[in-house]
Order: structure tokens, then sequence, then C-alpha cells
């Protein structure tokens, strides 16, 4: 990025000259947040100071806007040698994260997910993008009590292998995995400062097996429940670690297979984490972004390999720009198959 001043819109000023910057945007937390700390000259503007708590505003790189959203806090500091400013808050879908359904809002008939969201986004002006296939309509879909918005949304979304995100311009929008392009590769020895990779096996299993059970007669000479079962390995967990998955709702063994490869693959995603460092905010004009595939070249680590964005982290202090990258395998993120709702009920011996 050739440009990396950052600029506060608010109330109709640009505030820039700011000496420490974080913006945060993670795919496990849908409002992106920003805090930004002292400048003289985002102190006061016509005499008086104006950046308060509930303020409408956005957020700046450049002249490209990274989040629109609200201020949330504000601090004013000083002495007689010094004063300071900070000022923090979050894109505008914070509302969907903190709120909760309205009330005169309970259930949908033959609903499309879009409709769906649309629907619970108006009260708050937020608008919802649709750039991803959103599937059927729902025979029907009901609030669930003590649901905040983002949670009815998300159970919905999960439903139909829908991912939501927080758009720059403050809107919803209903993507899938990997639906940005990252701006460079990941290369040691080219643009990488540090890296730290985390592996885990806690909650990775030699063996998934996915078990259903159909109604059965009742009586004790009727025909007994049905049950279908589909198992999926783990090849990198070497010792005997089974684990024995129920669905709550009767399926076909196809189904019940490809569950378990998704239980397989997406508790491998999780369970591998790389954190990268890099100077700068971007490369070509571009920033960087989550949910981009990114080539990660590393000969110490014996990687090289794709791999998702799951947050980034901008920052700005004494050390310059850096941006902070946590990436991970996309099967951390791949949507869940939409028939079961399955939970942990035992292990084998």
């Amino acid at each position: 990025m050739r440009d990396e001043q950052v600029s506060l819109y608010v109330w109709g000023k640009v505030l820039s000259g700011w000496t420490s910057v974080e913006i945060i945007d993670s795919l496990e937390a849908l409002s992106p947040t920003f805090a930004l700390s002292y400048s003289d000259r985002a102190l006061e503007v016509d005499g008086a100071l104006r950046i308060s708590p509930g303020d409408q505003c956005s957020v700046r790189i450049g002249g490209q806007t990274v989040i629109t959203g609200y201020v949330d806090d504000s601090e004013l500091e000083e002495s007689a040698t010094s004063r300071s400013l900070s000022v923090s808050g979050r894109s505008r879908t914070c509302d969907l994260v903190d709120c909760s359904v309205p009330q005169q809002t309970s259930e949908w008939l033959d609903a499309s997910l879009d409709t769906i969201a649309s629907d619970l986004c108006a009260p708050f002006g937020i608008s919802v993008s649709v750039q991803a296939p959103v599937g059927a309509p729902f025979v029907r879909f009901a609030v669930e009590p003590g649901e905040t918005v983002i949670e009815c949304i998300s159970r919905a979304a999960r439903e139909r292998g829908v991912m939501l995100q927080s758009s720059s311009t403050g809107t919803l929008v209903l993507s899938s995995v990997g639906a940005r392009s990252a701006p460079a590769a990941l290369e040691r020895g080219v643009n990488v400062l540090s890296t730290q990779l985390s592996l885990s096996v806690a909650e990775r299993f030699s063996e998934v097996r996915l078990l259903s059970q159909s109604d059965g007669e009742d009586g004790l000479f009727n025909k007994p429940a049905a049950q279908a079962s589909a198992a999926a390995r783990d090849a990198n967990i070497r010792r005997h670690r089974p684990l024995v998955l129920v669905s709550d709702c009767g399926e076909s063994q196809d189904k019940l297979k490809e569950r378990a490869l998704w239980e397989v693959s997406s508790r491998a995603g999780r369970g591998s984490r790389l954190s990268v460092t890099v100077r700068g905010w971007g490369s070509g004009g571009s920033l960087w972004r989550p949910n981009a595939h990114v080539r990660v070249v590393h000969d110490w680590l014996g990687l090289n390999t794709s791999m998702l964005i799951a947050s980034v982290r901008l920052s700005l202090d004494e050390g310059g720009t850096l941006t902070e990258l946590e990436l991970c395998p996309a099967g951390a993120f791949a949507p869940e198959p939409v028939a079961a709702k399955a939970k942990p009920e035992s292990t084998w011996p």
C-alpha cells in the first residue's frame, strides 16, 4: 500500500494523524473492530471535542473504507505537558451481535435465507448482500427464545452452508468460504517477518462414527428401530481415539458418511493454526482481508500450500505498520452438512 494513512470520518470531519492503530477483522467475530489513539489534530475541531460514543463513523486507510460503524468508547486525557485521545468502535453489524430478535418476529414459512436475514436486519437499517447460493427455502423457520439476531441468522446460514461476513460499508454479506483474493503470497525470506505454527490433536480422533436411528414400532414384540452408521478415519491420529456421534434425526448411510468426513476435516482444520506477521497492510493497492485463500511457502516449516485467512489484525505503533494474519486449512470453515444435528454421545472403550 502506497498510502497507509488512517483517517476517521465522523460528524462530517476527517480526523487523521493517529499514532496508534489497531483494526481487527475475523471470520469468527462478525463485527470488525477498530481502536485509534492520540492526534492533536483529532483532539479538537472548532475548539471543542466532538467524538462521542454512539457517533456514526467510518475508518479509511488511504482512500479505502475498511469499517463503517459506530464509536463505542472514547477517552480523553490531559496533563500540563500532553493530551491524548483514544477512540474505539465496531462495524454497524455490532447491533446484530448485541441485540435480541424483535418480539414481533417469530417464524417464517416457505422463506429463503436471504429473506429471513433481510427481515431480521431491517429494523437496524442494515441491508443484506447475497454473494453465494442460499439454497432452498425453509418450509418453516422459527426464532428460538433468547436468540440474538446474529445467532438466529447464523443458525439458518449453517443449515444452508453459507458463511456470514460484514462488508466495509456495514452490510451483512451472505458469502462462501474463500470468496476473496489475497493481495500476495506469503513467502519466507520475501515478505514474512515472523511465524508461529500451532498444532493440536486434543479434539481429533482416529475414527469418527455417525449413528442414526429411525423410529421403531412400540411394543415388546414389534420391529426394533433400524440403525444406520458410517465412519471416517483421520490418518494423522495414530493411536486408538474413537468417537461416536448420534444424529438426532434419521439419515441415510450416505448422509452419515458425509457428516463423518466433515467432522474429521473440520476438527483437523481447527487444530492447525499458523500466525504470520508481514510488513505493511497490503500489497499492490489491496489490503489483507479474511476469507481469502493465500499461498504459503515456508521451507523451514515444510509448507508449500494454500491456506485460508481466518483473521487479520492491522496495527500501527512505534514499530511501524504491521499485519498479523491467522491462517488455517479451509476445512476449518467448511459448511456443515445440513441434514443432521449431531452431538457427542459416547466414546468407545
